[in-house]
């Protein structure tokens, strides 16, 4: 499992403002897959939002993959464990923030009753 403290030494900022193309979220960070590593001209960019594969620019602003590229990226064992990692982490965090709300439900339910038992 990835710790917060390797995530963020994995993480670099880019200082450049892109927009996925495909969901419009804006992004100014990327996060390497080994250590040493920062985003270059050619090297993916995976939206953590969507999970959209686009390839960096010299200037770091984004583009589209040609044909060819996408071939291979899909064709990519490491990509596939991204994606898949990236739906991990989002079900997990959807899972926790769905329970936060049911217990915030649970705790409004017991103080309606108590204030009924109360009146």
């Amino acid at each position: 499992m990835i710790s917060d403290q390797m995530l963020k030494d994995l993480t670099t900022r880019t200082n450049k403002l892109n927009t996925c193309v495909e969901c419009g979220k804006v992004n100014n960070s990327a996060t390497a897959t080994c250590y040493g590593s920062k985003p270059e001209k050619d090297c993916l960019s995976i939206c953590w939002y969507c999970g959209h594969v686009a390839i960096f620019n010299q200037d770091l602003t984004l583009r589209e993959p040609t044909t060819d590229e996408c071939l291979e990226i899909h064709q990519s064992a490491e990509v596939r464990y991204i994606l898949a990692l990236r739906k991990r982490t989002l079900d997990a965090t959807q899972a926790e923030a769905h329970r936060r709300r049911r217990e915030q439900e649970l705790a409004a339910r017991r103080a309606r009753r108590a204030e009924r038992g109360r009146l």
